[in-house]
């Protein structure tokens, strides 16, 4: 398997993307950002369409209206045969993650991250239920 790409490698390339489409340089990109209170640089800036950056949510949102978009776009993958890399131990497809995003889309019944049967987190008694080891079932026995 091809390694993972980062979500915020996924951002930064659809920030490149959009900033080449808009034909506006780095430093064009960063000074209307500082103009909305993000306080980039064209270095900041180079580096966050690497994906060598985290974003905060408020960035997004800037980002987004500057390059004439929504801070969800940012968000999509490119290619649905990505892995993304969401945490140093959990990656998901991009086809899978780009369902996350769709009001219409019905989760399955199962937990893709951890193969526990989804149970609320005020129901201790459903979480023992639906553990299936020993691990499990103290982390659930310790929610009381």
């Amino acid at each position: 398997m091809a390694d993972a790409v980062s979500l915020s490698g996924v951002i930064g390339a659809n920030v490149r993307r959009l900033r080449t489409a808009l034909r506006l340089s780095q430093e064009d990109l960063a000074r209307e950002l500082r103009r909305r209170g993000v306080e980039w640089d064209r270095l900041q800036l180079a580096k966050a369409e690497r994906g060598q950056r985290e974003f905060t949510v408020n960035q997004l949102v800037v980002l987004g209206a500057v390059l004439e978009t929504t801070a969800e776009a940012l968000l999509q993958p490119g290619n649905p045969r990505w892995q993304v890399r969401l945490t140093r131990d959990a990656t998901i497809r991009a086809s899978t993650l780009r369902n996350f995003f769709d009001p219409g889309y019905k989760f399955p019944e199962r937990d893709w991250s951890s193969g526990l049967k989804m149970a609320a987190l005020d129901d201790p008694e459903a979480i023992r239920r639906a553990a299936g080891n020993e691990v499990e079932r103290r982390v659930a026995f310790n929610l009381d």
